[in-house]
């Protein structure tokens, strides 16, 4: 910034003195030739001078001459009078210094010239050479201070121009710097939520993993504690699980996981048989192949009508290698248990529905046992 004004400045100084270098010119007016000549002589030293020897010629030099810095005419002239020829030229050159010559020194003539020609100086007859110069010369000196002020503030309208294209251009960037930082932010806060989603789910499956599935079932717990509602809880295990990966391999074996993890969030429909959780549901994998699905504000028989139509979707899906199985085809074996008529918490619930899918394991696999009922207490709302 001070660097800026310094040029300015610089600027500034450069052109005051080429203002002042200038060879300005000067229009002498009189109709006494005599004079005239005078006029002329006194001037034409320092002034390129311009002569007319009546106000209407001196007028048509000015409308020629718009560069004359200075105007020294007499007032007491046939047709246009000296003040009548100041007012023309102060339409016609107005920053021109105005200096009138006269014999008479009455108040009237004195007060026309100042109110109706705006005169800067007087000279009076009979003509001095050496006052004549000093008048024109002092004269001149409220002329350069006049266009020194005129570039100075031309310079400092451009410098004014040159901060608010500054300023605006900081404006924009200030604008595009905060559309990128709050795009930044936003891909950054995306990226976050993607972190955080991958930290609750399983990387084969995609499904919620066991944390997530634990810190998710002892909200909902508590939350069906406080309004009075039930929850029901499915654990899922497939049957024959080892046999199929060391039939076909742990990879084609994970292809069944996937597979079912997206059974049970996508849902499928077989013949009859409709498998389609809730949006509410929270389906996870709970480690190795098995699931489990929290059904939340579900009582007991829901539950069971849910497991039951997941483990026919199941058992009726076509997997790849599945007719390798003992049981001809891939199957699972689903416990379900609720909150709270077989369990007074999250972790009794846990193994309710645990003992409950390995009592459907014993019963031959590729079956629905329900835990029994441990708690004749109901949850009241508070």
């Amino acid at each position: 910034m001070l660097a800026s004004y310094w040029i300015s400045a610089r600027g500034v100084t450069m052109e005051t003195n080429a203002i002042r270098s200038e060879r300005l010119s000067v229009l002498v007016v009189d109709d006494e030739k005599e004079n005239l000549d005078l006029l002329r002589r006194v001037l034409h030293r320092q002034y390129d001078v311009f002569a007319a020897d009546s106000g209407e010629e001196g007028l048509e030099v000015l409308r020629s001459n718009p560069q004359v810095a200075v105007v020294v005419t007499d007032q007491r002239m046939p047709g246009l009078s000296g003040v009548e020829l100041l007012c023309e030229a102060v339409q016609v050159v107005p920053k021109a210094v105005r200096i009138i010559v006269s014999a008479f020194t009455e108040t009237e003539d004195i007060l026309e010239a100042i109110n109706l020609g705006r005169v800067d100086r007087f000279v009076v007859k009979p003509i001095q050479s050496d006052r004549l110069a000093n008048t024109v010369k002092d004269a001149l000196e409220v002329y350069y201070l006049s266009r020194e002020l005129e570039e100075k503030n031309r310079r400092l309208q451009e410098h004014q121009h040159e901060l608010e294209e500054k300023n605006q251009r900081l404006k924009t960037n200030e604008r595009e710097l905060e559309d990128i930082v709050a795009k930044r932010t936003a891909e950054l806060e995306a990226a976050n939520a993607r972190l955080v989603e991958l930290a609750l789910r399983d990387g084969l499956t995609g499904l919620y993993n066991h944390r997530y599935f634990h810190e998710r079932l002892q909200a909902e717990v508590s939350r069906a504690r406080r309004h009075g509602h039930e929850i029901g809880l499915l654990f899922i295990d497939i049957d024959h699980f080892k046999n199929y990966n060391d039939t076909h391999g742990h990879p084609e074996g994970d292809n069944v996981l996937r597979e079912i993890g997206k059974l049970l969030l996508e849902g499928a429909c077989h013949e009859d048989v409709v498998a389609r959780v809730r949006s509410s549901d929270v389906v996870a994998r709970y480690g190795g192949e098995e699931f489990a699905i929290i059904l939340p504000q579900t009582p007991k028989q829901g539950a069971e009508v849910t497991a039951e139509r997941i483990r026919r979707c199941i058992a009726a899906h076509t997997f790849a290698g599945g007719d390798t199985q003992p049981l001809g085809g891939i199957t699972v074996s689903i416990g379900v248990a609720a909150f709270p008529a077989c369990a007074p918490d999250a972790g009794e619930l846990i193994r309710a529905a645990d003992r409950a899918m390995y009592d459907a394991k014993h019963q031959g696999r590729n079956h629905v046992c329900v835990a029994p009922n441990v708690c004749s207490f109901r949850v009241e709302s508070t």
